[in-house]
Order: C-alpha cells, then structure tokens, then sequence
C-alpha cells in the first residue's frame, strides 16, 4: 500500500496494515536482514499484538516459541530471552536512526518490556506522490494459504517469505538490475571479490507434486542466503537463474562463482524431508550433501524449517564447515612448502589458517610469524573489518602471553602487548556486535585475561544468539555456564555440540569431566578424558591423569605421571605460578571443579596440602 502520508496530517491511530507494512520494511532492511533470530523475534511479538495476545507476552512465552525451548526453561539461568531483546532494542534504535521517515509507525519495544509499542511516525516527510511506485497485487487465495502455511511452518518468522521478497522488490528502484545489487553488497564488507569465495543460492526445487508448497522454493533461498551471511568472508549471492546458465556465466566471466547451492523439496506432509546440495564449480565434486527427515511425531516438526536451514549454513560455511575444510586443504599444502607462503594468502584462507593456528597444541614460532604476518597485512588493508580484527587481536593477545623467550621467538613485534591484543578484539565487537565468532573471540580472550566469568559468559551467549546451529559456539558456551555453576544448560548444549558434530573435537568433552568430576563420577571421568585423548588434545594427559587417581589405576599414574611433573615444573619456573593445578584452573575457572582437581593432585602427591 502507498504511504499516502503528507506533513501536517499525522494519525494518532495506526491500522494493522500500516504496522505490517512497517515491519516488512524493518526486515528487509539492511539492518535486520542478515539476523534471522531477531527477525522471529520482532515478527513474534508485533504478530501477538496486532491479534489481540499482548498479554501473553513473557519471557516464557518467547522462550517457548521464539526459542524452541521447554516449559522446564529457568530463566535464571538462560539468560538468551533477555540477551536478545536487548539487541533487538538497538537494532530498532539504529534502524529508525537510518530511516527516520520511511514508515507510517514507529515499533519499539521499552525497557524492561518485552511488549512491542506501536506510535505514528511523527517524521514522515511531505510528499505529493506515493514514495512506493506501485501498489502489489492482492494475493490470490492460493497464495493467501501458501502464506498461512509459510507462518505455520516457520513459527511467526522464516526471515524471507514472498510476502516480504514483494516488499523488498518495491523498495528496489525498477532500473535497477541484480549485478548492481551483489556489487553493492560487496562494498559494503570493504573487500575485493576476488579475495572471498562467491556461492550462489539456487532457488529449491518443489518436487511434491503439490503447488501451495511452491513457496517454499524461493522462502528456503532466500533463508539460506540470510543464514550464510553471518559468515563474514563468503559472498551467498540469491541466484534465481538455472544452474545452467550459472555454469555458462562462470565460463564467461572467468569464474565469479567458486560454490553453489542447490535443494530439492520432496515432501511437506505428511512428513518433511528436504535434499540440499553444494557443488565446487571449479571442478564439479560435491562438497556436501545432506538429506533432512522429520516426521509429525517430531514435536518441533512446525518450527524446524528455519533451525534446519541455520545448521545447514553452519554445515557449509561454519569453523568445521564443507568450504573450510576444502580450503583447509589448499592451505596446508602451502604451509607443508613454506610457512613464508602464508604471509601472502588472502584474507579469507588467512582467517582460516588463524583458527587452524587457534587449535593447534604447540605452534611453532614459524607459523605463529607467518599467521602474524597474514593478518598484519589483511588488517592494514581492511581496518574495519571485525572478523580480520578480533583474528588479529587474539593473536597478539597469545603471543604476549606467552613465556618471554617464546614471545621473542613468535613474535616479528616483540613489543606487542596483552592489553593491545584485547582491546582491539573488544573493538572488533564494536564494529559488529552480531559477529558471533568475534564475540567468541572476545570471550575467549576475555577468559584467557583472567576477567569476569560473567563477563565472559556474556559475549559467549552473544556469540551463541548470532550464530546458534555452529556447534563450536554452543561447546564454548557450555564451558563458561559450567565456570558460573549452571550444569543443566551446560550439560545439554555439550550434548547437542557432540550431536551436531562427526567428529567433535576434544574440547566438546571438557563440561562432562568437570561435572563427573564434581561429583565423584569416577567412570564418567574416564569416559570423557578417553574421549579427550583420542582427539588429540594437548592436555588429555591431565585428564586421564586425573581420572587414572580418582580410580586409583597405578598402571595409568604411571604412565602420565612424567607429563604432569613436566608441566608442573614449567608453570612453576617460566610462568611464576602454582604449578599443575594453575593449568587446570585456566581450562575451568570454577572453584568447586579445580578444589576437587586439587584433592586428586594431592592424594597423588602432586601437590602438598599446604598448597
């Protein structure tokens, strides 16, 4: 509908139409469309209101629609309710701060509420003509029931419905062409295209024989697109050609796309099941492939359209995800040449060099030099860019922390400092605080500084909200609730990261010690240092270590006893602190885990009592 607004002539009431309307335009924008949570989110509670539920507006209720959660959620101890209203408050901030005279309502939602509030746009400019060209059609009853479907289905928020395309095709001035709209959205990341793989996002293929479910071929892509760009050096482009002519464009313009993304939907009822698939265009291999069932017994079968596309993305373009493992490949075939090779890989391999660098035991001083010397490089060139910034900051954050003669050894700057590193890791979340792996990285570092375990938690509930199907996130995040005492939510999200995984790695497993730990689980303990140590973790001595002394096996004391001594007499000489247990308190930072660690060292002699 035309906005029909004129200075002057303000509405003290609003109709549903023009709320709708401003909420089309507040989820397309700029600002809401790469955070589909905070979509679900907004549309949730505008739907309520405008059908008369407002009163039932909770942090329950969000909780248990918007979230998914159970009616066991405590909210004292998931905090992801209040978390996220709060960042929806600032994005309706910055949008209305963007757009202060677009929309004919203002939607904000108060302090302390978590009620939406409905006011006339008192900034509504003079216009003699409407500033929306055309007028779309009124939907066909078909397409009025595809929508009821779409609703149902995505649970009040499947960020990217026809309804909402038909906004977002009006707000695009009608000479405007696709190429123009990639090329835009590329400046906007401040990066060259050469630099980061460009997918393109076919539309999903209705194979239910059924048309009211047609909808669902341009809603997943569209999703899709949304979801894989959280992932700060990928290019997801909404590619509504054949995969054909996808083929012969590459051959033309020598090669602009690296990957694409196809999907089949092949049933809706009675029971969901979805195909996609992700093709290297290089060289026509599948990547990866993925066939997704549910059943009408499911009971989160209406709501699981939009988390399955989120994992999906995460499974593409994710720390374990098909494109970085493929460039994984590439990478290390670099460093097996020469380490020096690295200081010249883009930005995009850099990033992910720098997490292999990450969660690597014992780094070399080489390839901490050549990492140093990637990022220095890629930062200079794009200083605002928060993912090569938070990557950097960790970096020099380790190598000031490390003994002096190893921080001389790693370093090409020796001056480097701890308090740099971490500063400039907390103003990479100031440039994009809906970074999740920024935010991890902050949390990260944060914990790594010896801060506030609440502090920490914070940003590593942030980084979960902004990127809730990456496993890793949800692992990170189990380790600091089970630093402030909160086992359940810890236990479970520890569960779901080593569902979520083929191959979870070591650190998956760190909440499971601790809490058999705690509680004198002597075969709980084993199970996960075991689990711990056939992964390969640097410190999966301490583990079984632990474990062997709780379960008084003296074949296992033995054999990790010399380690333990090592590390013991390391910590005490280089880093000037209590020894073994000091280890142990940097992995878990609760009291009540590390006293019960300090029980096993002293019953095994590690450690005197009057320490």
């Amino acid at each position: 509908m035309p906005y029909g607004h004129v200075l002057g002539r303000y509405k003290m009431k609003h109709t549903n139409e023009e709320v709708l309307e401003t909420l089309n335009n507040i989820l397309i924008s700029e600002i809401f469309r790469d955070s589909p949570r905070a979509q679900v989110f907004l549309k949730y509670v505008v739907t309520e209101t405008l059908e008369g539920r407002a009163g039932r507006i909770s942090e329950m209720s969000i909780a248990q629609d918007v979230f998914g959660k159970t009616a066991n959620f405590d909210s004292a101890q998931d905090t992801i309710v209040r978390v996220s209203a709060r960042r929806l408050r600032y994005m309706l901030r910055d949008y209305y701060i963007s757009y202060p005279a677009v929309d004919p309502v203002i939607l904000t939602m108060p302090k302390g509420s978590y009620k939406i509030a409905i006011a006339p746009n008192q900034n509504i400019i003079a216009v003699s003509q409407p500033l929306l060209e055309e007028t779309p059609p009124k939907p066909s009853t078909q397409k009025l029931k595809a929508i009821f479907l779409a609703t149902v289905i995505f649970v009040l928020g499947f960020g990217a419905l026809k309804i909402f395309s038909a906004g977002e095709a009006q707000r695009t001035p009608s000479n405007e062409t696709s190429a123009p709209q990639v090329e835009s959205a590329r400046e906007q990341q401040n990066a060259p295209v050469s630099e980061f793989p460009m997918i393109a996002v076919m539309p999903f293929e209705n194979q239910t024989g059924v048309e009211d479910y047609s909808f669902l071929e341009e809603s997943l892509q569209r999703k899709l697109v949304e979801d894989l760009s959280r992932f700060q050096l990928i290019r997801p482009v909404f590619y509504d050609k054949s995969y054909e002519t996808l083929i012969q464009q590459n051959e033309r313009d020598n090669g602009p796309f690296k990957y694409a993304i196809s999907g089949l939907v092949l049933s809706v009822d009675p029971k969901l099941d979805l195909y996609v698939k992700l093709v290297d265009l290089d060289n026509g291999s599948t990547v990866y492939e993925k066939r997704v069932r549910r059943s009408p017994d499911n009971p989160e079968y209406f709501s699981s359209l939009s988390e399955i596309v989120t994992e999906l993305s995460g499974k593409f373009a994710g720390l374990e995800g098909a494109i970085v493992q493929e460039n994984l490949k590439f990478i290390e075939a670099q460093i097996d040449r020469s380490t020096v090779d690295l200081s010249d890989l883009k930005a995009f391999e850099c990033v992910i060099m720098t997490d292999k660098f990450f969660d690597d035991p014992d780094p070399t001083p080489a390839k901490y030099k050549a990492v140093y010397s990637c990022l220095d490089k890629c930062v200079e060139k794009y200083p605002e860019n928060a993912t090569l910034l938070a990557n950097f900051g960790t970096l020099i954050y380790l190598g000031a922390k490390s003994s002096p003669s190893v921080h001389q050894a790693r370093s090409i700057d020796p001056d480097i400092s701890a308090e740099e590193g971490l500063n400039m890791v907390k103003r990479a979340a100031q440039i994009d605080p809906d970074n999740g792996a920024v935010q991890y990285l902050l949390s990260a570092t944060i914990h790594m500084d010896g801060g506030s375990a609440q502090e920490a938690l914070k940003h590593a509930e942030l980084a979960y909200v902004a990127n809730p199907g990456d496993p890793h996130n949800m692992a990170w995040l189990s380790r600091r609730l089970a630093s402030v005492g909160q086992w359940e939510r810890a236990l479970s999200l520890a569960k779901e990261a080593q569902d979520r995984t083929l191959s979870p790695p070591a650190n998956y497993y760190f909440t499971n010690f601790a809490w058999a730990l705690l509680n004198d689980d002597k075969d709980g303990m084993q199970k996960a240092a075991s689990a711990i140590e056939a992964r390969g973790n640097y410190y999966s001595f301490l583990f079984q270590y632990l474990a062997a002394v709780a379960n008084e096996d003296a074949q296992s004391m033995a054999k990790y006893r010399p380690r333990i001594d090592q590390v013991d007499s390391n910590v005490k000489t280089i880093m000037k602190k209590e020894g073994i247990i000091s280890a142990f308190e940097q992995i878990y930072r609760n009291e009540d885990v590390v006293a019960k660690a300090r029980e096993l060292f002293i019953k095994a002699g590690v450690m005197s009592k009057e320490k």
